[in-house]
């Protein structure tokens, strides 16, 4: 994806001041504590609170993540830019699905949601035997939520004196999960609130985690019952900009300015470059945030592309077979 392609209008509540801004389409998992890091490139632990919460249903493709739906079938982010007629790989280094696919974008094995940022592939050949369920549930706020994507880590500190206050973005490439709570909606298009949110400010403990450059795509997964369920698609960051970068420390502006998980703009003592303008350290009161396309607003489109919404196995019966179809395990 080239970073910025799509830039989207949305809204934020914060200390009763509506404060709008740009949604960037995004691509990381930083970290509230960096050296939580090494233990995030794993699968969490199996006694751990989030042990089975997506981890081996998230594969990686080109630069980016797209999570396992059913023995055929991913869904991703489209606003990657996905190109017709150019394959692509999607592998996995571990896990019951280790090993690598073939997607390639046709019209019978891509589609696009025209109402999200939802885009679904049919791998060309092969099957995958584990997949995630679908969150259908349209309860996302206030639940925790497991963030799984491959964009830039954590990078240098960002202190205000001797407060840490957010890490600058780092490298990108390593598959990382993370922890956060879902803080409410926004929208894709006006309205629609489509969108899920989730902000960066050190409240969750050493997991917490914010999107970053390259996490498109990542999969975002929610407990239902004893299951984790697929809840939403990684789509963009903010505050964030290209050219110049968000965040500075110095007025004048002329070098040195970064992109960076925040835990809170306007205490950071940080300038904040929005929309074209600066903004003085103080005057901008928000978190970095993450936006994630919910899985619950276009759980019937998806279910609509995937037969029955299931795999059909064939099972021997004597001289004859019993056609047998999976049912999707629904919130």
């Amino acid at each position: 994806m080239r970073f910025g392609k799509y830039v989207l209008p949305y809204t934020l509540l914060a200390v009763s001041t509506v404060i709008v801004m740009l949604s960037i389409p995004a691509e990381a998992i930083l970290l509230a504590n960096s050296t939580a890091s090494s233990a995030a490139a794993l699968a969490p632990s199996s006694t751990s609170a989030y042990a089975n919460s997506g981890w081996d249903f998230v594969g990686s493709v080109n630069s980016y993540t797209a999570t396992v739906i059913d023995s055929h079938y991913v869904v991703t982010a489209k606003h990657v830019g996905w190109q017709s007629g150019t394959p692509y790989t999607l592998s996995f280094s571990s896990g019951p699905n280790q090993g690598s696919y073939v997607l390639t974008r046709t019209s019978s094995t891509y589609w696009e949601d025209p109402n999200s940022d939802l885009c679904v592939w049919k791998i060309t050949s092969g099957a995958f035997s584990s997949w995630a369920s679908l969150y259908t549930s349209s309860n996302e706020s206030g639940k925790s939520m497991v963030a799984i994507g491959r964009g830039v880590t954590n990078g240098s500190e960002v202190k205000k004196g001797a407060t840490l206050v957010g890490y600058q973005w780092g490298s990108s490439g390593t598959k990382l999960w993370g922890t956060n709570t879902v803080s409410g909606y926004a929208n894709y298009k006006t309205g629609d609130q489509r969108l899920f949110t989730a902000t960066f400010d050190g409240g969750v403990g050493n997991t917490e985690a914010m999107l970053g450059d390259l996490d498109s795509g990542s999969g975002i997964f929610i407990k239902n019952g004893s299951t984790w369920n697929l809840a939403g698609i990684g789509y963009g960051v903010a505050p964030w900009s290209s050219s110049p970068k968000a965040f500075d420390t110095d007025a004048d502006h002329a070098s040195g300015t970064f992109n960076a998980a925040i835990f809170n703009v306007r205490t950071s003592g940080l300038y904040c470059y929005y929309n074209g303008v600066w903004y003085d350290p103080g005057t901008f009161n928000v978190s970095s945030t993450l936006f994630a396309t919910r899985i619950s607003s276009s759980s019937d489109w998806i279910y609509g592309l995937i037969p029955e919404p299931g795999s059909l196995i064939l099972l021997a019966l004597g001289g004859g077979a019993l056609a047998y179809r999976r049912r999707f395990s629904r919130s």
